[in-house]
């Protein structure tokens, strides 16, 4: 019976818990799944405070929790894994002089791919010679200070890189803060590109008239796709469209054969929000030379909404299986650390909100009208 009522009582404090996380109260959060560790050791528990720990900013505390009873039951393997993956976030440095290698392992790669095979409407579309700062936005809830919007009206030739859905909430600041006449390029996977009636997701938001120089389609080769590519470009015969396969693969290349999934034989592909930060250093990097002989500087990379919460990796993409995240979160520290890519604007509340897969042309509706 006493055994029962422990149950009950954690069942409670897990459900209390949770109520709280909904409501972005990480403290009560933490503090309960705490109290709920005092009378029975649950590893599913003590790995979602450290995850609370985290999100306050308690990193000290959240190492100290961190340590789990050595013995794992075969049952626990999932949770033992997890555990790894939370000890390496949060000791990222330790992995910083395995990352500066591979990330410059894989600048002088995409370089050299540059320098063979990239085509001049590439180069006209990317404003490798004329756009001063590329200014990468994610698609997370974003705040620009009035510094950080003194900053960008400051640049002489400034490009906002949007990924998907285009960050619609992002956009109604840059119309409030007279940011709306900086030109935009569209990265969009093939999954997230249009919507049912084929019209490009970016276009339906309706917020202001904007400047779009192109759009880049990532995975635009794959076989469900190819029946679609006609009828969206004569859907959207304003946008210029690229694909972006050739320096997908180059990436998907190098992140099977470096991520920390690879090490254990997992598969893995990176996301899109590394693969144009990739992208852009790399054009960086190759710019030099064509800078140098117009004696002009290299272009700024710079960084909105990019950090990778651990509420991002450990909860918003708990069922993901295909991105390494916390390979991804030590590349992006290691960039911000060595200078490679600048930041600008910090996390805003609220979850983004994104078009439904109800509304858009996915990769399974596809493959069932092909």
């Amino acid at each position: 019976m006493k055994l029962y009522s422990h149950r009950l009582v954690q069942s409670f404090l897990k459900w209390l818990s949770h109520q709280c996380r909904l409501r972005d109260w990480r403290s009560a959060s933490a503090k309960l799944l705490d109290l709920a560790l005092e009378n029975q050791e649950i590893k599913a528990f003590r790995y979602q405070m450290v995850i609370d720990l985290l999100a306050l900013g308690q990193t000290r505390l959240a190492r100290e929790k961190l340590l789990f009873r050595s013995e794992t039951s075969p049952e626990d393997s999932a949770l033992a894994e997890k555990q790894k993956q939370l000890s390496m976030y949060i000791d990222w440095h330790l992995q910083k002089n395995k990352l500066e290698v591979d990330l410059k392992e894989s600048q002088s790669m995409l370089s050299h791919h540059f320098e063979k095979s990239c085509q001049p409407e590439w180069r006209a579309s990317l404003g490798i010679e004329c756009f001063s700062d590329y200014i990468l936005i994610s698609n997370g809830s974003i705040k620009l200070s009035q510094k950080d919007v003194a900053i960008i009206k400051e640049m002489r030739a400034p490009i906002f890189i949007f990924l998907n859905d285009a960050n619609p909430s992002f956009q109604k600041i840059l119309l409030q803060q007279g940011l709306h006449k900086i030109p935009h390029l569209l990265i969009a996977g093939s999954n997230c590109l249009v919507d049912n009636s084929l019209r490009l997701i970016y276009k339906t938001h309706n917020i202001y008239n904007f400047n779009l120089l192109a759009c880049f389609i990532r995975n635009c080769s794959v076989s469900h796709f190819q029946s679609f590519v006609e009828p969206v470009i004569k859907k959207n015969k304003d946008v210029a469209f690229h694909c972006l396969d050739e320096v997908t693969l180059c990436v998907n290349k190098f992140y099977a054969e470096h991520s920390f999934w690879s090490d254990q034989g997992k598969y893995s592909a990176p996301s899109l929000g590394f693969l144009v930060i990739e992208l852009f250093t790399a054009l960086r990097k190759y710019s030099k030379t064509l800078n140098a002989q117009n004696h002009t500087t290299p272009q700024t990379v710079w960084l909105v909404g990019f950090d990778l919460s651990p509420s991002y990796v450990f909860e918003m993409t708990r069922n993901n299986k295909v991105h390494d995240f916390v390979y991804e979160y030590i590349a992006l520290k290691t960039r911000y650390l060595n200078g490679s890519v600048r930041r600008l604007g910090s996390q805003g509340r609220g979850k983004p909100k994104r078009t439904s897969n109800l509304k858009r042309l996915t990769n399974n509706k596809m493959k069932r009208l092909n």
